[in-house]
């Protein structure tokens, strides 16, 4: 197999032509140079007043409607976008005038540097300015109280509190501290989240009770609970009411001729007996006696109102079946000689087996 040839490049010094502008030239061949013309100024003016009027003197093809309103679109979304970039905000005090974002960022990042370093009169006259408040986050998510926190600055992290950085997360400035040693900040921290804490609480419970709090128009005063709650069950309500009281029932048919009897008299059904109305209103309880049993003897009869015919013999028949048999009631002599008898008839017999036992051989 032959070996392929391989291609010799001639070195860049061996070569005897070189190009310029285009053309093969030798190296001992001297340059012409051409003079550059050099124009004035108005010449240059004149020639740029031609070219525009040239321009404009040109017929241009007539824009499409649709093509124009697209490019006011485009202007208009534009001149939105500069607007809302180029409007300010107003700041969380009341300064008397407007903040832009970009000063409430150097507000913002002065008033950390000074709680990093515990200036605590930086931080007052960063505040007053009015320029962002305690609350400020950085990109990163710092606040002057976290950093006061984590550099240990006990003033500064009371005056940021002071000046209502309590409303915050406690928690994370807590970890700074922690972290850092700093178990004064810690203390101070913690005491103001249990104030706060019962603060809110308080101030919890009075919006509660004040949204509780309404007129009562039946009892003409003001009370602290919701519609159908213990104010409408209590008594100053209910007598406020005047309501009627419930008719009452005798359990009897007013259809009987003694019922009817005393209505037609002027019996008023609601009040008692009598020409006043004063006395008893309903009949007497009795107890129906069906047993052999002296009277006062058993008293845990239940006493009722008892209604029944005349001549009804059902009504008072003795109870059938055996009646129980009633147990006699001793007197405390008779239990008490009774008592001693056993006693000396124990000590005989075991006098008898004393007795018994010595003899035995």
């Amino acid at each position: 197999m032959d070996r392929v040839k391989l291609i010799d490049f001639t070195p860049a010094s061996a070569a005897t032509e070189r190009w310029c502008d285009g053309e093969a030239r030798a190296r001992g061949e001297k340059e012409t140079l051409v003079p550059r013309q050099v124009i004035s100024g108005t010449e240059a003016r004149s020639f740029y007043e031609h070219l525009l009027a040239a321009d404009s003197a040109q017929t241009t093809p007539a824009e499409l409607p649709e093509n124009k309103l697209r490019r006011q679109q485009r202007r208009e979304r534009r001149r939105e976008r500069r607007r809302e970039k180029d409007t300010p905000i107003v700041g969380q005090r009341d300064t008397g005038r407007a903040v832009t974002p970009a000063e409430r960022q150097r507000a913002g990042h002065r008033l950390l540097k000074c709680a990093q370093l515990g200036d605590v009169e930086g931080q007052r006259q960063v505040l007053a300015e009015g320029l962002c408040d305690a609350t400020f986050r950085d990109s990163f998510g710092w606040t002057a109280l976290m950093c006061a926190a984590h550099a240990g600055h006990i003033n500064a992290v009371r005056m940021l509190l002071e000046e209502g950085g309590e409303e915050q997360r406690h928690d994370e400035a807590l970890r700074l501290a922690s972290g850092q040693g700093h178990g004064h900040v810690e203390v101070a921290l913690r005491d103001l989240a249990g104030i706060k804490e019962r603060e809110r609480a308080e101030l919890e419970r009075a919006r509660q009770e004040a949204a509780r709090r309404r007129w009562c128009e039946i009892c003409a005063a003001e009370c602290c609970d919701a519609p159908g709650s213990r104010h409408e069950a209590s008594t100053v309500h209910l007598l406020s009411r005047d309501a009627p009281l419930p008719p009452t029932h005798y359990h009897i048919p007013e259809s009987s001729v003694g019922f009817r009897l005393m209505l037609r008299d002027g019996w008023d059904k609601e009040t008692g007996l009598g020409p006043d109305g004063k006395g008893r209103k309903f009949p007497i309880k009795t107890v129906l006696k069906r047993d052999l049993t002296g009277l006062g003897f058993k008293r845990d009869l239940p006493a009722r109102v008892t209604h029944f015919s005349a001549h009804d013999e059902d009504a008072v028949r003795r109870a059938q079946g055996p009646q129980p048999p009633v147990s006699r009631i001793e007197r405390a002599a008779t239990l008490g000689r009774r008592a001693a008898s056993r006693q000396e008839a124990r000590a005989r017999d075991w006098e008898r087996d004393l007795r018994s036992y010595m003899n035995t051989d």
